[in-house]
C-alpha cells in the first residue's frame, strides 16, 4: 500500500511517465519506428524536398505531416499547400527549444502504426540534384611573393 500512495504522489508531482522521452523529443512527439522520412532545417531550403514528400505521401498514405512550430512563417504555408494538395494531415508541435540548429529536425511525416524505416532521410542525391557548384580556380600568379615582403620591398 505504501508504493501506491507513492506511485499516486509521483504522478501528481510529476505527471504520468512517458516512454522514451527523449526519442519522443527529438522526432517531434512521436516515436522512431512510426517516422516515414524527416527533412531538417537545411532540407527545407533545397526545392527538391517536395518532389521527395510527394513520393512518400503516396507510397504510405494516411499519415501526419508534424512540423516544427518555431519554423518561419512562410515555410509553414508551403508545408500546408503541401500537404493540402496530397490530402494529408498537418499538426504543428510546439517544443523545448526557442531557437533552430541548421540540422534540428522541423518535419517528420508519421504513421499511427510502425513502418521500421531504415533511412528515414532526404536522399543525398535529393539535396544536391538541384544545386550545381561552379568551382572557379582562384587566380594564379606566376610570382608569389609573401604579404609582408611585398609591403616592404623597393621598387
Amino acid at each position: 500500500m505504501g508504493t501506491d500512495i507513492q506511485d499516486y504522489l509521483d504522478k501528481g508531482l510529476y505527471g504520468s511517465p512517458k516512454l522514451k522521452p527523449d526519442e519522443q523529443r527529438k522526432f517531434l512527439g512521436t516515436f522512431r519506428e512510426r517516422v516515414v522520412f524527416i527533412l531538417s532545417l537545411s532540407d527545407l531550403t533545397s526545392a527538391s524536398y517536395e518532389n521527395f514528400a510527394i513520393s512518400q505521401f503516396q507510397k504510405y498514405p494516411g499519415g501526419t505531416l508534424l512540423v516544427n512550430a518555431l519554423l518561419k512563417p512562410a515555410i509553414q504555408k508551403q508545408l500546408i499547400h503541401l500537404t493540402q494538395t496530397n490530402h494529408v494531415s498537418l499538426k504543428l508541435v510546439d517544443t523545448e527549444n526557442t531557437l533552430l540548429a541548421d540540422q534540428a529536425i522541423v518535419v517528420v511525416y508519421t504513421l499511427n502504426h510502425a513502418v521500421n524505416k531504415e533511412n528515414i532521410e532526404l536522399p543525398l542525391q535529393t539535396k544536391f540534384s538541384n544545386t550545381t557548384h561552379d568551382i572557379k580556380k582562384a587566380p594564379t600568379t606566376t610570382k608569389s611573393e609573401s604579404f609582408f615582403k611585398s609591403l616592404f620591398s623597393k621598387k
